[in-house]
This record gives C-alpha cells, structure tokens and sequence, in this order.
C-alpha cells in the first residue's frame, strides 16, 4: 500500500538534502540557491521525520489495524533500518581509520568508534537521521501498549513529556551515553514523528473536516495558515527557554528542535495540508501543479527507495569529502555537479534492480519445487 503523494514528498526532500550537504562544503555556497529553504527558510530532515510519522500513523488505521501487526511491521522495519544505518557508517569509519592512521592513534580511536556506531551513539557523517528512525520505532514499538489501553492522546502527551524533559538537555547525551551522542536531540526529534503520527491516525477526520468546509471557511483558513508561513519566514528570533551554555554551535535551535522551530515546522505542514487536501477552481493551478512535481517519477521512485538513497547520499558525500579536498574550486563544483547527476539517476537503477529481481523470484520458485531444496 502505497501513497505516491508522499512517497513524492520525501523524494524531493532527499534530493534537497543531497544538495544542501553539497552546499554547506566549503565554496560549494551557489548550490543552496535552488534548494527550498530559500523560499520556506527550513531544510529537510525535519520534515522527512514528520513524513514518516504520518505515513505509518496512515497505515496504522488503513492497513495494520492491530497492535500485533503494527508491531510486526515496526521488528521488520527496524532490522532493515538498523542493517541500512550500519551500512551508511562504514564511510565514516573508514575515514575515521585514515585520520586515525595519520595521528598514529588507530587502536585507541577506532575501536571506540566501531563501538559507537553500533550501539547508536554517533550515526557518522551525515546519517544521523537514521538513528532518529530506530529510536522513534524503539518508542512506538513500546507505546503502542499504551495505544492501544488508553488512545492516541496519551500515546502522544507521553511522547511530549519526553521532549519537555530535553529542553533543559543541551548535551547530546539524553538517549546516550554521554555527551558523544549524535548530532541530532533525538529526544527532541521523537516529538515531532509522535504528533505526525498522532495526525495520521487521524487523518479521514482531518481530511472531512478540511473537504466539509464552506468555501468562505476553506479560504480563511488558507489565508490564514499562509499569512503564518511568511511570519515563520520572516526571521522568528528563537527565544532561550532555559539559560544556554556557551559554545554551542549555531543551528543548535534545529538540532535540538526548538520549540519556535517545531511551531515553524508545523505551519509549513499545514499550509500545504489545506492547499493539496481541499481542491478549489481558484487554487487548482497552484494544488495541481505540486501534484504534478511530486508525481514526476524521479521525484516519486526518489521517495521510493528512500532508504537505499539517503545511504547512497552519505556514500557520495563520503567520496565528496575525500576526493574533492585538493581539486580547484571550479573542479571541486563540476565534481559535486557530477555526483548529483550520479545521485539523480540512482533510482531508476534501484527500480530496474527490483524488476530484475521480481522476474528471477519465480523462475528460483520453480527450481526450488522441482528439485526439492
């Protein structure tokens, strides 16, 4: 069962966390011209967390209906996340093993570092996102007993306790074992796949409450979630909730998802919740045109294999790094162009792969029946 609409979102958002990794190398600032945050001011994790949420929020109610299936799906899930994220950390070992080889400290760093990457502590260079995914199925795994005693409400204010203790954490250790945990505040994080999830259980009231508006209703409710999108755009000051320690690194608000970035977040999920949910002849270019771009099957096959290609990302970022470091600057933006082309195509290889491997399945079936192994 599967949402192409989302699976379009989230494709997009890998493609502009490829680019945004490209462009946060040094020199490399012209790419983030064409990246998102230049018209909505957010990046992308935030909003494949909340994808996700939603979509299994969505499966819960349509498809598992149970608890047992609902844990059936999350043990699977998680084995193939936890297989994928050690996977997307072997680049980050092995170069942590080259640095350790130049200081003459390999069998003091990294074997702490294979430790780390096993036990969740450090995600490595750029996948940490991954982690966040085990840690939120690890949490919904464990509430879904409570979902399923006392509802979806509870579920969710156990997830917000979770968050409301955080905000006083600034270290990166509130899951871990210290302060040399994952870049990201997963118990931050968790919140935000929580209320998404909340949402999609929900989500056949939302979409009739959304349908059932009036037209006067529907347009001051648009309006309305429009004129928040371009204050969330407008350079929001993020006010200290607790007093900050110095020294923390400047996007720490979105690292540890700060209350201001989540409200930011959220109105961006809302906006185009009512713009594509009720359709209208005034907004129909506007609604059918993002139809269109999230339908487009790069886009979509993107959102597909999204975990094959957030690996992927890592890896190009990885050979980014480590073959681009002495290039000129006009050499290291064609190679970066290059591995973004290589990152493009990706996914029409993964979905022939696949249909190669769906052809081969019921020719090793026959064999399997008629030689008896």
């Amino acid at each position: 069962m599967r949402l192409d609409l989302l699976d379009g979102i989230r494709g997009h958002l890998l493609i502009m966390m490829m680019l945004a990794h490209l462009s946060w190398q040094p020199g490399m600032d012209a790419l983030g011209l064409v990246h998102h945050a230049r018209i909505i001011g957010l990046f992308d994790a935030e909003f494949l967390i909340f994808v996700s949420g939603l979509l299994i929020g969505i499966l819960t109610v349509r498809k598992f209906k149970t608890s047992e299936n609902l844990h059936r799906f999350l043990g699977q899930r998680l084995k193939k996340i936890y297989g994928y994220y050690i996977l997307s950390a072997l680049p980050f070992l092995a170069l942590s093993t080259l640095k350790a080889v130049e200081e003459q400290s390999l069998f003091h760093d990294v074997p702490w570092a294979i430790f780390q990457v096993f036990t969740i502590q450090n995600g490595g260079g750029y996948s940490d996102i991954l982690p966040i995914y085990l840690y939120c199925f690890v949490l919904l795994l464990v509430g879904s007993l409570t979902l399923a005693r006392f509802g979806s409400l509870a579920l969710l204010a156990a997830s917000f306790s979770i968050y409301a203790l955080s905000l006083p954490n600034f270290s990166y250790g509130f899951f871990g074992l210290g302060d040399a945990f994952m870049a990201f505040d997963v118990a931050a994080w968790q919140f935000l796949f929580f209320v998404a999830y909340f949402l999609g259980l929900h989500h056949q009231r939302i979409y009739d409450t959304l349908t059932g508006l009036s037209t006067p209703g529907f347009f001051a409710l648009l309006a309305t979630t429009g004129a928040l999108l371009l204050w969330q755009r407008s350079g929001v000051t993020y006010h200290d909730v607790f007093a900050r320690p110095p020294g923390l690194p400047d996007n720490w608000p979105r690292m540890h998802l700060h209350p201001t970035h989540l409200i930011r977040t959220l109105i961006v999920c809302g906006f185009f919740a009512v713009l594509m949910i009720r359709k209208h002849r005034l907004t129909s270019f506007a609604t059918r045109s993002v139809d269109w771009y999230f339908n487009l099957k790069l886009v979509r096959y993107t959102g597909i294999f999204s975990i094959q290609m957030f690996v992927l990302h890592v890896y190009l970022m990885a050979v980014f790094q480590y073959a681009g470091e002495d290039m000129s600057h006009s050499s290291r933006i064609a190679f970066a162009l290059f591995l973004m082309g290589v990152f493009l195509v990706s996914p029409f290889a993964f979905l022939k792969q696949k249909s190669l491997l769906q052809s081969v399945q019921p020719l090793w079936l026959r064999a399997k029946t008629r030689f008896g192994y």
